[in-house]
């Protein structure tokens, strides 16, 4: 069902739920549950504008994904839940309090022993250095996807109007947190 409204972006309503679950039928008789769960590892947003697993790991500690430390594998995991919550980069100590929580229920599934788990939840958090993050995001990321690579392209953006307006989703979306809304 997640993979199904990543890949159809269907809308939270009851009708978007309904093609939900078509879209998931359909992705079941056509693919296997490996497939499945790998596709949506590879499409899954993980904060600072990164979809997928590899992509995280290159940006949160700057190596491929089958390089990461099973600490780091257990805390890109975690960040799956809430990646404006649990993001290693802006939340350390939510994002290590995450990574217990995941290391708790491998163990409860039997994928590793107690001692296991203590010893990868000690595993210190080293995420890379983090550069700045780009200007306008969601609107440069449309605007390449309009436009071929390469040379220039001029636009309407106002950057200290679009500096102005982040801050001030920022600052109200903050003052919501109390009712659940994070991003």
């Amino acid at each position: 069902m997640q993979l199904a409204r990543i890949v159809k972006g269907h809308k939270r309503n009851l009708f978007g739920k309904f093609f939900q679950m078509i879209t998931a039928r359909r992705l079941e008789q056509g693919m296997t549950k490996d497939e499945i769960l790998e596709q949506y590892l590879n499409r899954v947003p993980m904060g600072k504008g990164n979809l997928g697993m590899e992509a995280a790991s290159k940006e949160y500690f700057g190596v491929s994904q089958n390089l990461l430390s099973r600490g780091q594998m257990c805390l890109l995991a975690g960040i799956i839940q809430g990646p404006g919550i649990f993001n290693p980069a802006d939340s350390p100590d939510e994002a290590c309090r995450r990574r217990s929580y995941v290391l708790e229920r491998l163990v409860l599934l039997d994928c590793l022993t107690p001692e296991e788990a203590e010893r990868i939840g000690n595993e210190p958090v080293k995420t890379k250095p983090f550069s700045s993050k780009p200007q306008a995001m969601h609107f440069t990321d449309f605007v390449l996807l309009q436009n071929p690579p390469g040379g220039r392209i001029d636009t309407s953006l106002d950057n200290e109007m679009n500096t102005a307006a982040e801050r001030l989703v920022k600052l109200h979306t903050q003052s919501y947190r109390k009712h659940g809304i994070t991003h």
